[in-house]
């Protein structure tokens, strides 16, 4: 709701309809069941930790602001750096990530759909031979 709000109050000072843009975010959808939720973990703590304060900012704005702080401080050390990752809480990779089996990335991104996001942009795999990534595209595809 808060980020159909941004639009249309950025949409009002264009002077543009907002029913006409196009919600389309980018969006991190890891089909691989623990692996996928440990490997957002990971992404997420270097956001935080390692990108400077606009994540933190962001997600402190969203009701993560303990979390964020201790996974940058956790982060910033590179003798604790490795535990970053296992600070950040399944709450912030729900609302962040879609990880998990394939099938609940697929229920998941259908019910974000329904929350207003028009066309869900999906990172595509790296470092993975083509046939998997290939495997994630069809996977991953609406029906």
């Amino acid at each position: 709701a808060q980020g159909r709000k941004w639009i249309a109050d950025g949409a009002a000072r264009a002077g543009r309809d907002p029913s006409q843009i196009t919600t389309a975010p980018f969006t991190t959808v890891l089909p691989m069941g623990e692996m996928g939720s440990h490997m957002a973990r990971k992404i997420i703590a270097f956001y935080i930790g390692g990108m400077g304060e606009y994540y933190s900012e962001l997600l402190s704005g969203f009701g993560f602001a303990d979390d964020c702080k201790k996974v940058a401080e956790l982060y910033q050390s590179k003798t604790t750096r490795s535990a970053a990752a296992a600070a950040v809480p399944d709450a912030m990779i729900e609302a962040l990530t879609i990880s998990g089996d394939p099938a609940h990335c697929i229920a998941e991104l259908r019910r974000r759909r329904s929350f207003g996001v028009d066309l869900p942009i999906l990172n595509l795999p790296n470092d993975m031979p083509w046939e998997m990534v290939e495997m994630f595209i069809r996977g991953m595809a609406p029906t």
